[in-house]
């Protein structure tokens, strides 16, 4: 693995959001309000620190959120499931590697399925 590529979760967090996020979700089991109402927004490196402290706040502003992690599944996971537990059905957690284009494709169309798309 590239050790450039953890500098990469701001940089294509923003790119994908922005690709994302052109469209509202379409169902949601809970009304949401806020900045991101709708959104779908992918955050890689978001099982720790700063990648899941940014997906707790898309999903209080009213993201879908995918918590993507590269290898850390239980904490990916747990974060998801504090999300959930807070807005309900908001978050998906996703394994990916952001240096392998095959595995973003995926997590997206993981994510487009998962959240009604």
């Amino acid at each position: 693995r590239d050790t450039t590529a953890a500098s990469m979760p701001f940089l294509l967090c923003c790119s994908l959001l922005a690709a994302l996020a052109k469209e509202e979700c379409a169902d949601s089991s809970s009304p949401a309000v806020g900045q991101l109402a709708g959104k779908l927004a992918v955050i890689t490196g978001a099982s720790r620190g700063v990648g899941a402290e940014l997906a707790r706040v898309y999903a209080r502003e009213g993201a879908f959120v995918v918590v993507n992690y590269f290898s850390s599944k239980e904490k990916g996971e747990a974060v998801a499931a504090e999300i959930n537990a807070a807005w309900p059905s908001r978050a998906l957690a996703a394994q990916g590697d952001v240096t392998v284009k095959e595995d973003m494709v995926k997590l997206v169309a993981d994510a487009e399925t998962h959240f009604g798309r």
